[in-house]
């Protein structure tokens, strides 16, 4: 995950950070994926559970491997094993702006519910415009 989201503002994960993961209520052992190409790891995915729906998160490719069909890859498996599982709806978030993203989950049948729009307010010192106060 640390190498999928080094671009995105994401605090690095540590193996600490996983096995915490796992224990929680919401991790699903057998929808969660890990996909290797070359004898190393390349992509992960995970569908977890919180108390009214089920959610893909964390689904990403490193990026020396985008591009070659291994979200595509990787998503159908973990749709497959959903559906062989039982569920029926999986919600998921993407900023509509990450357009490759965006694409990827339309072709796999997911639908837009709503749009969100993301603010940031930053105050900043009349004396130094460039700091933070």
């Amino acid at each position: 995950q640390n190498s999928v989201f080094q671009n995105k503002s994401r605090v690095p994960l540590d193996f600490q950070d996983v096995q915490k993961e796992m224990k929680n209520q919401s991790y699903i052992p057998e929808l969660s994926m890990l996909l290797t190409a070359d004898q190393r790891p390349v992509g992960y995915g995970q569908i977890i559970r919180n108390q009214t729906a089920y959610y893909l998160v964390n689904f990403g490719i490193v990026p020396e491997y985008q591009g070659l069909g291994y979200s595509h890859f990787l998503l159908e498996a973990l749709l497959n094993k959903a559906k062989d599982d039982g569920l029926e709806i999986i919600l998921l978030e993407v900023f509509e702006d990450n357009a490759k993203a965006v694409k990827l989950y339309q072709n796999h049948g997911f639908k837009t519910m709503y749009n969100k729009c993301q603010w940031t307010y930053q105050r900043y010192d009349k004396n130094s415009p460039t700091e933070l106060t």
